[in-house]
């Protein structure tokens, strides 16, 4: 006969059931200690979005816990869960390409689930990025020959490109950093940079050394570029012949003329016309794309009246450019 069975007195038989004959029934209960089959788990549940409001779900997000390894990717709603996992302290950390990567610390107790929340900011990154070196001749003041380093990027950023705050040029083994202008089109930052500026003082030490652009968002994650180097510093300039010493042109479409180049390197030539108005120029127009082999253009639509500057350049395939002296000319 049970224990339970031998006690009499209905209080008695209560107390028992109470307490003696629930000692003896299975535990099946995984959330019970005393079950055989208790398993010390819980769950994690959470959401990572854009880190502005309005906030936008992000999706293939990978989301990693610490000590783990577990490894979770968010849905199109931007969810993810881990479920029957120990009960522990987790790093939560989550991943994506563009954007900078975010952490949280959460507890994960025994029982109901939890729920957390990571918000991760946009990296900004170049879209289009041009560097080229400028040769400019000019008959004065010394010294008579101009160089100087021209950068323009267009940047974007997963989170608008309002988000870039800074931009800056670096030559990290010369220590060298200067911050780029937000002008023009939005996202565009450039910069017009003399040889003077640089540690080196000369274009053509730069050659070889490593540039990069780093650039900051408003809540201050950054981003690197890969590295690039100076193709080439063009020495050479070209020749303006005609018309020059302010001549006072008949035809309002002259034909402009220059001496022949013969360069190693795939070229083209590149003429601009300034208007000069008081003390303010103009630029008129810009031929581009002129063939390497070619030693004159003809001004296609007429020029108005007035006091014109024309210069011619080389430019080569990376857009590196040398600029004749200016010569001017006059239409009546």
């Amino acid at each position: 006969m049970s224990r339970c069975l031998a006690l009499a007195g209905t209080v008695v038989v209560g107390l028992v059931f109470a307490t003696g004959c629930l000692e003896d029934a299975g535990h099946g209960n995984p959330l019970d200690p005393m079950s055989e089959n208790f398993e010390e788990v819980g769950t994690l549940n959470g959401q990572v979005t854009s880190f502005y409001a309005p906030y936008r779900n992000l999706d293939g997000v990978e989301v990693r816990l610490t000590p783990g390894p577990f490894v979770a990717l968010t849905n199109a709603q931007g969810r993810f869960a881990f479920r029957r996992i120990p009960v522990d302290t987790y790093v939560v950390q989550a991943l994506k390409e563009g954007f900078a990567v975010t952490t949280d610390t959460v507890a994960v107790p025994l029982g109901p689930p939890v729920e957390t929340t990571l918000r991760l900011d946009g990296l900004p990154s170049v879209v289009d990025l041009t560097t080229a070196t400028v040769h400019i001749s000019r008959w004065w003041p010394p010294p008579l020959d101009l160089f100087r380093l021209e950068v323009s990027a267009q940047i974007t950023d997963p989170d608008g490109v309002a988000d870039v705050e800074e931009v800056f040029l670096e030559i990290p083994e010369l220590g060298f950093s200067t911050t780029l202008q937000s002008g023009g089109e939005p996202g565009r930052f450039t910069q017009s940079i003399p040889e003077a500026n640089f540690p080196t003082g000369a274009l053509q030490a730069l050659m070889g050394r490593p540039f990069r652009l780093r650039l900051r968002d408003r809540a201050g994650f950054e981003h690197m570029t890969d590295p690039w180097t100076l193709v080439r510093v063009i020495e050479e300039t070209p020749v303006a012949v005609d018309p020059q010493g302010l001549a006072v042109l008949s035809d309002p479409t002259p034909v402009l003329t220059w001496e022949r180049v013969r360069l190693p390197y795939p070229f083209t030539f590149r003429v601009e016309i300034i208007r000069q108005e008081a003390n303010v120029q103009v630029r008129e127009r810009l031929m581009t794309g002129l063939p390497p082999e070619s030693t004159s253009v003809q001004v296609a639509a007429p020029l108005a009246p007035g006091s014109y500057l024309w210069t011619v350049s080389i430019v080569d395939e990376f857009g590196n450019r040398s600029g004749s002296k200016e010569v001017g000319f006059i239409i009546p």
